[in-house]
């Protein structure tokens, strides 16, 4: 079983890492804490960081024996990263990969990865896609932000479809004055996989509604690095006439769950990631919101061990998937620490909540986009771009509905804009909340 550790994965070695995910759950559990107790010994021996940590707790790397030993360590805070990368890495003669997270949080990190995790990461974006049907699918078409850098002709010529096997559009191709000329380049394109934002595809999908564009339907569309609410993703298939598919990773960690065709929550990615959530300090329970701590099992270059990323997600309430794999699911992404509003009783609101309640009044071009700014709780800024079918009664509309939502415990201002800047990273952040989250999940009557 283990000896896929100890080599480096090529791309086209995506087949090994496939049959894991049919191993039984004891099995996964098995591999998952042998490679987990490797990178805490590469830690202990060869990081002066991770040594202090287990300092502190007074343990060494052979009383880890249980999740209750592993959650003494304490959290890796991005704090903790952009103070002290140096001292986290492994030393190797080996020329280490430099990546560059986007930065949606104000805090963009530097971390480093090995060769042999350069083409893990390579296979497990295989592994998932092949989950789906997508592996090896072209032309594929990338709506991404900056950390993709744009490659497509100026042109597209009808032999580009044939002769280019991916089309990379960054967020500068993306502002709304040049979706017309992204639109037409799709066209010419007919991609048969769409890799995209959250953001970016919804603002896509949202043109080609709003200007009838007949487009020739891809196969599938994939969304990543954003929360992806049913609302958004019903509007999406509705535009691209495709299924719509949810992903969850990060550029530091790279993929750590994805859907199966079934759609029923996201796989974890077991072999690959040591993935907690954690609610009041404890394990959260399936369905209850809790902050996402995950341990990188495969990167020995530079370890994420016990990573405070600032998501909120849920464990599934299922047990059990119908496509048969054994991997255990997440029910949702809620967003990030940052991705909530608090009224002025403190109650708690979600994004994915919010965007539901506006549906009515965001639906047939009415309005273009939404984002919450909320600087102190009970007070809160609702930045609204207008659609091409808005009238001065939306207006009024708007105002009643989020009164009835707070239940007249916020204070809501309007600021009308003509657009809303993306963040340095590409995402565009729906909610953008000052107040730090609470631990303590506080849910509305």
């Amino acid at each position: 079983m283990y000896r896929i550790l100890h080599k480096a994965v090529r791309p086209w070695q995506a087949r090994e890492q496939q049959r894991l995910d049919y191993l039984s759950r004891e099995q996964l559990v098995e591999l998952q804490w042998h490679k987990l107790q490797r990178l805490l010994r590469l830690a202990y021996d060869h990081t002066s960081f991770y040594r202090r940590r287990f300092q502190e707790i007074g343990a060494t790397p052979d009383d880890i024996k249980t999740p209750g030993d592993f959650s003494r360590i304490p959290m890796l805070t991005r704090t903790d990263i952009l103070n002290h990368a140096e001292e986290m890495l492994i030393p190797t003669r080996e020329k280490l990969h430099q990546g560059k997270t986007g930065g949606s949080t104000g805090h963009p990190l530097t971390y480093y990865y090995d060769h042999a995790n350069k083409y893990y990461r390579k296979a497990l974006w295989q592994r998932v896609d092949s989950w789906i049907g997508a592996a090896g699918k072209r032309p594929v078409l990338y709506l991404w932000g900056v950390s993709m850098r744009s490659k497509h002709p100026a042109t597209i010529r009808p032999w580009h479809r044939w002769t280019m096997q991916s089309f990379r559009y960054g967020i500068k191709a993306m502002s709304q004055n040049d979706l017309g000329a992204l639109t037409k380049d799709f066209l010419q394109i007919r991609p048969v996989v769409v890799y995209g934002y959250a953001s970016l595809l919804l603002l896509f999908a949202n043109y080609i509604r709003e200007n009838g564009v007949p487009i020739s339907a891809p196969r599938l569309v994939v969304s990543v690095a954003e929360t992806l609410p049913p609302e958004n993703r019903t509007l999406m298939e509705d535009a691209f006439r495709a299924p719509v598919y949810n992903r969850y990773g990060s550029n530091e960690n790279t993929y750590m769950a994805s859907e199966c065709p079934v759609r029923q929550g996201l796989h974890v990615i077991l072999d690959h990631v040591y993935l907690e959530i954690i609610a009041e300090d404890r394990p959260a329970k399936p369905g209850e919101p809790g902050y996402v701590a995950v341990t990188d099992l495969d990167n020995l270059a530079m370890p994420f061990i016990r990573y405070r990323n600032d998501d909120i997600a849920t464990w599934s309430r299922k047990e059990a998937c119908a496509c048969g794999r054994n991997l255990p699911l997440l029910e949702t992404i809620l967003g990030r620490e940052t991705d909530f509003l608090f009224d002025s009783e403190g109650a708690m609101y979600s994004g994915s909540d919010i965007i539901e309640v506006l549906q009515p009044v965001g639906a047939g071009g009415l309005i273009h986009q939404f984002q919450f700014l909320q600087e102190e709780r009970g007070s809160l800024c609702v930045r609204v771009v207008i659609g091409p079918a808005f009238h001065a009664s939306v207006e009024g509309s708007l105002r009643q509905i989020l009164d009835s939502y707070f239940c007249g415990k916020m204070e809501v201002s309007i600021d009308w804009v003509e657009n809303i800047t993306p963040e340095p990273s590409g995402k565009t952040r729906f909610i953008k909340s000052m107040i730090p989250y609470n631990a303590v999940w506080q849910s509305r009557d």
